[in-house]
């Protein structure tokens, strides 16, 4: 009878399993190439191992770029390349793709190492733009090199880096892996949303300290923040002066489910 598709995969699995363990006894380190980017291993430990409970946390690689830039790697649970491990968070972008269109200017926060953004990129074209923010200067510098384009920025830091950004700046905001609040949630949500102009959107990841005894979840946060009346953003060229938003008109908050995470609740701002 002929193979079937999971026997195949199997089959495969453990062929991989074994050419890994060969590589380790004979201590072969692995070197691949991704879209021009050619990566080495720095110890034969492979990396689901390495990222387990029963291995280091941690694992190297050493990175060449097309232009001959080299970069030391440190792989963790929470500093994902996806070159090295996949893209795990994309199907999670991929809930949005309908409310993207070609020519918006989207703003990621603690965008990782870049491939969410990159996504973003390839749905916004030439003619929008994407700006990405993270504390992490090892992936900030990666995603740099990785994703570099005219039209995308990377750059270290977070939400205090918006605070000279006009309001209205951008059509989308996405904070997928959650939110960076050393500012406070409140506080982050509300200069986030200062930055939606009107008609665009809001998207955040439900953050872990929800689950806190006594923590307000962020959408008790989130309701109150975008009821407030806010700054439209300044005067248009036709000479429309700036003022409130009426907050009856605020935004429309809808929860988006995803099976194994946290899930996602999309703001979605009133046009002017």
């Amino acid at each position: 009878m002929p193979e079937s598709r999971a026997e195949a995969r199997e089959g495969s699995s453990r062929a991989g399993r074994l050419a890994a363990r060969v590589r380790v006894m004979l201590g072969l380190r692995r070197t691949f190439t991704v879209d021009g980017v050619r990566y080495t291993e720095r110890s034969t430990e492979p990396l689901r191992r390495s990222l387990s409970r029963k291995g280091a946390g941690l694992k190297e690689y050493d990175a060449v770029f097309t232009d001959g830039v080299k970069l030391r790697l440190h792989c963790t649970p929470a500093r994902v390349y996806a070159d090295l491990s996949g893209a795990a968070l994309l199907p999670r972008y991929r809930m949005v793709e309908d409310l993207l269109s070609p020519g918006m200017r989207v703003l990621e926060v603690s965008c990782g190492t870049g491939y969410g953004a990159a996504w973003l990129l390839e749905r916004v074209g030439p003619s929008g733009a994407v700006v990405a923010l993270d504390r992490d200067r090892e992936s900030v510098k990666y995603a740099q090199r990785r994703y570099s384009g005219a039209n995308a920025a990377f750059e270290l830091g977070g939400v205090e880096t918006l605070y000279g950004e006009l309001a209205g700046g951008f059509d989308a905001v996405l904070a997928m892996r959650g939110l960076d609040s050393q500012s406070g949630l409140e506080a982050t949500l509300r200069e986030l949303w200062r930055v939606v102009s009107p008609g665009g959107w809001l998207l955040v990841a439900e953050p872990i300290e929800a689950t806190v005894e006594g923590a307000e979840s962020l959408e008790t946060v989130l309701r109150r923040v975008t009821s407030e009346p806010s700054a439209r953003p300044e005067a248009s060229a036709e000479g429309e002066a700036a003022g409130p938003v009426n907050p009856s008109e605020s935004a429309l908050i809808s929860k988006m489910d995803d099976p194994g995470q946290r899930p996602l609740w999309l703001a979605m701002k009133a046009s002017a």
